[in-house]
């Protein structure tokens, strides 16, 4: 209760319940202004719509999700040497397109990666290439079998080393004989030359 003067307010302090009126209300001669249910409808969408799309863009802004090649570049911010088919579905043997399926753009995929590490600095010769990953089941042995092939097809000696001794996959993906392989070697049962396998395309061996 707001009071307008000192009296007022030692008049109200001496009423028995502390208050008094100061004014009467007022009736109002007209009622108060409403909307339309149409038009409230109208602004109700048009508010709904303009926060989704606020909230949409914000989650656009923080969402930070690698989807495509452009994003992996942005991240990194280093060139990608090419963009693979993701082939989980398939058999362990259809995993290899290079002999499989040559024509399809997986393998044209598996091309483009020969041909951009190739180029990749042409002053030096590579002679060795390592293909890893961070987790398990990402595709490494995927990717160095069809590597492997792409390169023995231009004419180049290849030898493909499976160095992943706790999930070897690359005899089930070659159809090759797994009791021989980078251990034996190591520990001195066989030499290099008798571990070495044909894989079925020229010019590849297979450790």
């Amino acid at each position: 209760l707001l009071l307008r003067s000192r009296e007022q307010a030692r008049v109200a302090l001496l009423t028995p319940s502390g208050l008094m009126v100061i004014s009467p209300p007022r009736r109002p001669h007209a009622p108060l202004p409403t909307l339309s249910p149409a038009l409230a409808g109208l602004i109700g969408m048009t508010a709904g719509l303009l926060l989704a799309l606020a909230v949409v863009l914000l989650l656009h802004q923080l969402d930070d999700t690698i989807r495509r090649l452009d994003d992996l570049q942005a991240a990194l911010d280093i060139p990608a040497l090419a963009a693979l088919a993701a082939l989980d579905g398939e058999s362990p043997a259809q995993r290899v397109v290079m002999l499989h399926a040559p024509l399809s753009p997986a393998a044209e995929g598996y091309r483009v990666l020969r041909t951009n590490l190739q180029f990749l600095d042409v002053d030096r010769d590579h002679k060795v290439i390592t293909i890893t990953s961070s987790l398990a089941g990402e595709g490494k042995s995927t990717t160095a079998c069809n590597l492997a092939i792409a390169l023995a097809q231009t004419g180049t000696r290849v030898v493909l080393v499976e160095g992943d001794l706790r999930r070897p996959r690359v005899s089930e993906y070659l159809s090759i004989e797994k009791s021989v392989g980078l251990t034996t070697v190591l520990v001195g049962r066989v030499n290099l030359d008798s571990a070495l396998q044909q894989a079925g395309t020229p010019g590849l061996d297979v450790l």
